[in-house]
């Protein structure tokens, strides 16, 4: 542990330099590397303040390494050019498409290299055992929940082993830190993102029956679900009891390392009493995976990203994937035998879906919405995440229930939200357009996964189709821009099809969610074809 006069210091110095202006990006510091120990780098940092002349840029070009160098790539292990499931793809078109994306995954394959274990104190790198996918561009580390999707795609290019590995990196984190982080670096310790190990490894075991794996990390599965129990716990009052739900909500009350110049100067538009707040509901929305939306604004005082107030929303799609999570624990454990935990876990499942119905369902409506904790009220604008309940299967008791409500909620988007199933590329995140990267016009991969699996497995007919028509468009306007700019890019804009724009950085090409999902949709519509008529027509 560093003392307390070396934490002042390093503050100064990561002060000094993001505000200094001289990276466009504040990610890129805090990635690089420590050439010398960290107690000689401060000794110069002082040396520099005291010459009364510091150059900045000439100090970190003496003390760090160009960021990540502590990184090697590598092809996942079992990689092969032709995985089976490219022989059912119709469309020859698309079949070289799904050839390209799984080349993909030999360039965002990575290793770290042996000295992020032997001198941790110099990288910020949380170091693990395996080798790992990473998004690209800026993203050089692993990510908690994007792996969730680049994990259903690894499977189907039988990367069975690779994902293994993947996996033991996250239970590794969950058994070092107690939960898994928002990415594989220090500063994101304090923050997770939304909880998708345990269907992660669902996933996995969909593909390869490995009961031996499950049986020996089921300990650290059921570790990571009680970090959400512990830590992000709320009381709401329903019918005069209080009712525990889940939030996104970090404790904190600094800016972001990696985004620290964007919070300081949103926060120099505050008083100063209120800028703790501000950056610990900035970081709250980071643990969202949503970092930023209007989704988090107090709808009440500003439409501005000054007016965030992510602890104060009770999230419909935590909720769900928590209560994925016990039904999925409910179910390991009876593979495994224990009968006493299935039954506790299966328990906590029909709590979750009865308390999942009271907060966020509208019956007048028919959808999903997010509850309020200052107005009592739930949000009934439209964001993309209320489908989370029917992809989690977490929408109902009964088949009958269940089906019920799918056929409220496409008669929501016809007679309410006629333009969210309409546009060219996807579904939007939201229809209100901040200028956010979590916001309209931008369309995310993840998203359109769950509004396809959500709509695919039902059996309404009028869904089927919806599912269909979303694929086919997303995977259309995806293939048009692989082939203008041979990338994939991280969101897309649902309007034109064009690579997404808004928010703290530029747009990110890589990418490994935007690969799995378009490589799932392949193998769940084999038969799809560029040309199809039915991509253009309307579902409804």
């Amino acid at each position: 542990m560093p003392s307390l006069s070396e934490w002042h210091m390093w503050c100064e110095l990561l002060d000094d330099v993001q505000t200094s202006g001289i990276y466009s990006d504040s990610k890129t510091f805090v990635d690089k590397p420590l050439k010398l120990p960290k107690a000689e780098v401060l000794k110069r940092f002082q040396g520099v303040l005291a010459s009364g002349t510091a150059d900045l840029k000439s100090f970190i070009d003496e003390c760090f390494d160009g960021e990540g160098q502590e990184l090697i790539c590598c092809t996942p292990e079992g990689f092969t050019s032709s995985p089976g499931f490219l022989k059912k793809i119709k469309d020859k078109k698309l079949q070289d498409f799904a050839r390209d994306l799984n080349a993909k995954w030999g360039e965002l394959g990575r290793k770290m290299k042996p000295e992020v274990k032997e001198f941790p104190e110099r990288y910020s790198l949380l170091h693990v055992p395996e080798p790992f996918v990473v998004p690209g561009g800026r993203f050089r580390e692993f990510y908690y929940w994007d792996t969730y999707w680049a994990v259903q795609g690894m499977l189907l290019c039988e990367l069975n082993s690779a994902v293994k590995s993947m996996l033991l990196n996250l239970i590794h984190l969950v058994n070092e830190y107690g939960f898994v982080p928002n990415g594989g670096r220090k500063y994101y310790l304090n923050r997770s993102q939304p909880p998708m190990l345990i269907p992660m490894v669902a996933s996995y075991l969909s593909c390869t029956d490995d009961l031996p794996f499950l049986l020996e990390n089921i300990a650290a599965l059921e570790k990571e679900y009680e970090f959400w129990e512990v830590n992000r716990r709320v009381s709401v009052k329903l019918g005069g009891q209080s009712v525990d739900y889940f939030q996104y909500r970090v404790d904190t009350d600094r800016p972001r390392d990696e985004s620290y110049k964007e919070d300081m100067d949103l926060a120099a538009s505050q008083p100063t009493e209120n800028r703790a707040k501000l950056f610990s509901d900035l970081a709250s929305a980071a643990e969202s995976g949503w970092d930023f939306s209007s989704r988090w604004y107090d709808p009440e005082k500003s439409s501005a990203l000054s007016s965030i107030a992510t602890r104060n929303v009770v999230p419909v799609d935590l909720n769900a994937f928590l209560c994925w999570n016990t039904r999925l624990l409910m179910e390991f454990h009876q593979r495994l035998g224990n009968k006493s935990r299935a039954s506790y876990y299966g328990e906590k499942y029909l709590e979750m879906l009865q308390h999942l119905e009271q907060l966020f369902w509208d019956e007048s409506k028919g959808a999903w919405f997010d509850f309020h904790l200052n107005t009592g009220k739930r949000d009934t604008r439209f964001f993309a995440s209320m489908i989370a309940p029917v992809f989690t299967g977490c929408h109902g008791g009964t088949q009958e229930e269940q089906e019920r409500k799918v056929q409220k909620l496409l008669n929501y988007l016809k007679n309410e939200e006629p333009s969210v199933g309409s546009l060219e590329c996807g579904i939007p995140t939201s229809l209100c357009e901040s200028k956010q990267q979590w916001d309209y016009p931008n369309a995310w991969p993840p998203l359109q996964h769950m509004w396809v699996r959500a709509f695919q497995k039902s059996s309404n007919p009028v869904a089927q189709k919806f599912a269909y028509q979303l694929a086919s468009k997303w995977v259309r306007c995806n293939w048009s821009a692989w082939q203008l700019n041979n990338y994939m890019f991280e969101k897309y804009d649902a309007v034109n099809g064009k690579a997404g724009q808004g928010g703290e950085y530029e747009v990110q090409v890589g990418f490994g969610w935007s690969n799995g999902v378009i490589l799932d949709f392949l193998n769940l519509y084999p038969d799809m074809v560029l040309d199809d008529p039915e991509m253009t027509l309307s579902w409804l």
